[in-house]
């Protein structure tokens, strides 16, 4: 056994000297610039050297407390040893962590925690619902992957911070007297001052913190430090901070303890468990317990609506979140701008709820809602009115449908045809009658059939009616003039609606053959010139034009068709 005892010893202490050994490779490039330079001999190492510090002395095998009294050994301070364990510590978490998730903030040098909980993506894409049926409000709140709730570390410590084991607090000491300390919180709760008693920190705000630590300074020996004209000030930070444990249980999509940073929130807590059971889970009532007393009940619905995050509150540790069931959930579907089951607290209006769901749509039917009801039987239909919305409770289990309005307008009457403006016009007082619908239209076309125009109306039963009159003498009011009622609709015919229209039919040799609509005075030299003139195969002396003629009413003239043959040059000029 003393053999045994003997070697371990020789190889503890071979393992000793190989660190002293790395400690003195490592810095042995560094002397000069030590004795010239008043900072410490860890600030002038790079991070690389750090890193292969860390790698060599894992290889070595020593404890973290031997590898520093090694360093002490070889000339350097407790301040030295702390700031290379705060860059073995970074540099550790950098390799350890993907570079978009690194938890070290550059400007103000405050790192998280290692062993936080993570969200798997699994858990979002379990909450995943593509059907069409209607979502629980607020359920998509937790489902979002960009939305975390996780700790901004770039905010300015909170001044009602409370201190535990495993944070780190920074003293930097200006002035008269200078200083620089980083202090760890031990597990028993104290921070270590070189020189100084342990100061008892746990428990204590940031701000109690400080004032102690500045005392407890003042009493060792920096006279006026943070007094008046003193000359001496301390700045004391907040860096590396603990991590915390919260238990979620009730209606969470996943109930248990999760490890968050001290610095967060309810809202980052829910976020890990996936957030209230949409299908059992209530998002109104929502207690943080501590020590075994409620101290908030959050609403969702205040943050959702709102944006108000008064009820995100700063965790602690062992704090308890627990979801209660919901205790009445109603459905608001139709002519609403978010359709969606709603959970209604007592005392609650319809209002209310109308609230949750964005209002009343563009198309909606206010004038009264239809509520489906369940009873101890069955169902039964109730129709709310716009005057019963403001003090109407709901029910657990309510269902109800806004409406959409009709597509009839209660006003409208209508005017088509020979008119300079045809369209859809509003009755109301100064456009009652024809002629004012007439005159609003800014009057008759030039072709415009006057002898007869016509009314479409719409009858008590919803059929048709037809009403003609003459609108020449109406016009210049030698006949009453007709009263509108809505959904009137006014046609004022055209002439040229009135008969057929013509065409004339060139063919042959020209070189754009075609049937255009006859005009007035139109002569056979415009047709051809119309039709782009001949081609040169034409021959101009063998022009034919077949007429076809109206028969008279008796019926004597027999004759339909008519044939001229002439000539005419090139030029469209007709020859002898």
């Amino acid at each position: 056994m003393r053999t045994k005892d003997k070697l371990s010893h020789l190889l503890h202490r071979i393992r000793f000297y190989q660190a002293i050994f790395l400690l003195i490779v490592l810095t042995g490039s560094y002397q000069q610039a030590s004795a010239q330079a008043t900072r410490s001999r860890v600030d002038q190492l790079s991070d690389e050297d750090v890193q292969n510090f860390y790698k060599r002395a894992q290889a070595s095998g020593l404890s973290e407390a031997q590898i520093e009294q090694a360093a002490m050994s070889q000339g350097y301070t407790l301040d030295d040893i702390a700031k290379m364990r705060k860059r073995i510590a970074a540099i550790r978490l950098q390799t350890s962590r993907p570079s978009s998730q690194t938890s070290l903030d550059k400007q103000t040098g405050r790192t998280l925690p290692t062993d936080l909980s993570q969200r798997t993506d699994s858990l979002i894409t379990a909450r995943k619902d593509t059907s069409k049926k209607l979502r629980v409000f607020g359920a998509s709140l937790f489902e979002n992957a960009n939305l975390s709730f996780e700790p901004n570390l770039r905010i300015a410590t909170p001044r009602n911070y409370v201190v535990g084991p495993d944070d780190e607090i920074k003293i930097d000491i200006s002035g008269a007297s200078t200083g620089d300390f980083a202090l760890k919180v031990s597990p028993d709760g104290t921070v270590k001052i070189p020189d100084l008693a342990p100061i008892f920190v746990s428990g204590l705000t940031i701000e109690q913190a400080e004032q102690r630590i500045i005392d407890r300074l003042r009493k060792g020996g920096y006279q006026g430090l943070g007094s008046a004209g003193s000359g001496t000030s301390a700045n004391i930070t907040l860096t590396n901070i603990r991590s915390i444990r919260v238990t979620l249980v009730g209606e969470v999509v996943h109930p248990g303890t999760y490890t968050i940073s001290s610095l967060g929130s309810a809202f980052n807590a829910l976020y890990l468990a996936g957030g209230p059971n949409p299908e059992t889970g209530s998002f109104r009532k929502i207690n943080v317990i501590r020590g075994n007393r409620v101290i908030r009940t959050i609403d969702l619905y205040d943050f959702i609506l709102r944006a108000d995050q008064r009820d995100n509150i700063q965790l602690r540790d062992q704090d308890v979140i627990r979801v209660a069931d919901y205790e009445t959930h109603v459905e608001l579907t139709g002519q609403v701008r978010r359709p969606a089951i709603f959970e209604v607290l007592p005392g609650e209006t319809l209002k209310a709820v109308l609230g949750f769901a964005g209002g009343f749509g563009d198309d909606a039917y206010r004038a009264s809602i239809t509520l489906r009801r369940n009873t101890s039987r069955e169902r039964r239909i109730v129709t709310i009115t716009e005057e019963q919305i403001a003090n109407f409770i709901p029910q657990r289990g309510d269902k109800y449908e806004v409406g959409k309005i009709l597509e009839r307008y209660e006003n409208r009457v209508q005017i088509a045809g020979a008119v300079m403006r045809p369209g859809d016009y509003s009755l109301e007082p100064g456009l009652e009658t024809v002629r004012q619908l007439i005159n609003r239209a800014d009057g008759l076309r030039k072709d415009a059939f006057t002898n007869r125009a016509s009314i479409t109306r719409e009858r008590p039963d919803m059929d048709k009616e037809n009403l003609s009159f003459d609108l020449g003498k109406l016009m210049r009011g030698e006949v009453a003039d007709i009263p509108l009622m809505r959904q009137d609709s006014l046609t004022v015919l055209s002439i040229r609606g009135l008969r057929e229209n013509y065409y004339v039919t060139i063919e042959g040799a020209v070189n754009r053959p075609d049937t255009v609509e006859y005009i007035k005075n139109m002569s056979v030299a415009d047709l051809i010139a119309r039709a782009g003139g001949f081609q040169e195969g034409a021959k101009p002396n063998l022009i034919e034009v077949s007429r076809r003629i109206r028969q008279d009413s008796t019926g004597m003239r027999a004759t339909k068709l008519e044939i001229y043959r002439f000539s005419i040059d090139r030029n469209l000029q007709i020859t002898p």
